[in-house]
């Protein structure tokens, strides 16, 4: 599941002064003195890039659109700049606290912590255990290899109970999301106040859910084209300028069976300030000259274990 930051605008946030600060907009409040002083902290493609996107919000405009006339001022929304956005957005769209109300989950105790987690690694691992059970044999999948084979999801439950998945090598991926999100077995999970809270945490302000997503993935020897259109390895994605992904096992997950890898630290050490732009595919051999292999972490778990990941480098 997939959960973005608003990015709008007010006047309460940017004013045009007189004696605009850096030619961008001057802050008017005494709240917005620490954001002052982080703007001007910023390299000036940043502060353009920021203002440009404070601009466009106040024009009511789809937010999409400037990602595609502006697709590479992405590369501007560095760790301190997107923090700024957080300081902004949170006066307007406040974080989410709603560890008192009924949720799903047994213990909401770990929120801060989970948060500051994130924050410091770029992913965290929840103690809670999702319980609840899925309707899941009536949707379909369909791989991305050249066999774009279709099958229900009991049918790909059962070969992973079974533990012989030999013949489905590859990734099945839920056909039509929309469907999956209308659902309120999953809305349940993504609405959860647990969930909401360590996202909105995360984030700074209220998040907006934009995915429900599902997949099996099964071992197995696959072409290069096919495990890249799969995610299968490492890559850093940039859907929007601050996001964060919920991830839930379907089953135990370890080193024998494909478990989900991270970098450590890569969601402020981003790939692009080595030179390697957003979503290209690397292998581990190259990901690992990056970084070193100290910082590669393998999250192993037992089945409905969920753990939560920002924008980092993983497969």
């Amino acid at each position: 599941m997939n959960s973005r930051s608003p990015v709008a605008g007010d006047h309460l946030f940017f004013n045009k002064g007189s004696e605009p600060m850096n030619d961008a907009y001057a802050f008017s409040t005494s709240f917005e003195e620490d954001a002052s002083n982080l703007y001007n902290s910023l390299p000036r493609k940043s502060q353009r890039a920021i203002k440009r996107l404070m601009d466009f919000e106040l024009s009511n405009t789809h937010g999409f659109l400037l990602r595609r006339k502006r697709f590479k001022e992405m590369y501007a929304f560095d760790w301190q700049t997107r923090r700024l956005l957080s300081m902004l957005l949170q006066t307007k769209y406040p974080v989410i606290k709603e560890e008192e109300l009924p949720t799903i989950f047994e213990n909401q105790s770990d929120v801060a912590d989970t948060v500051s987690i994130l924050e410091k690694n770029g992913y965290a691992i929840s103690a809670n255990k999702l319980t609840a059970k899925l309707p899941m044999d009536e949707l379909q999948f369909q791989s991305k290899d050249k066999t774009s084979q279709s099958l229900s999801g009991k049918v790909l439950l059962e070969a992973m109970e079974q533990n012989n998945p030999d013949k489905l090598a590859g990734t099945y991926w839920l056909k039509d999301q929309n469907t999956a999100a209308q659902m309120p077995e999953f809305a349940r999970i993504a609405f959860d106040p647990y969930i909401l809270s360590v996202v909105s945490g995360y984030l700074g302000c209220t998040p907006i859910h934009v995915q429900t997503n599902l997949w099996f993935s099964f071992a197995g020897e696959q072409d290069h084209k096919t495990l890249s259109r799969n995610a299968q390895f490492f890559h850093q994605d940039k859907e929007f300028v601050k996001f964060i992904k919920v991830f839930i096992y379907l089953n135990d997950v370890t080193t024998e069976n494909g478990p989900h890898c991270y970098i450590e630290g890569s969601h402020i050490d981003e790939l692009n300030q080595h030179g390697i732009p957003y979503s290209t595919r690397l292998s581990d051999e190259q990901v690992l000259g990056i970084y070193g292999e100290d910082k590669l972490r393998i999250v192993e778990g037992g089945s409905w274990y969920h753990h939560f990941r920002r924008y980092g480098c993983g497969p």
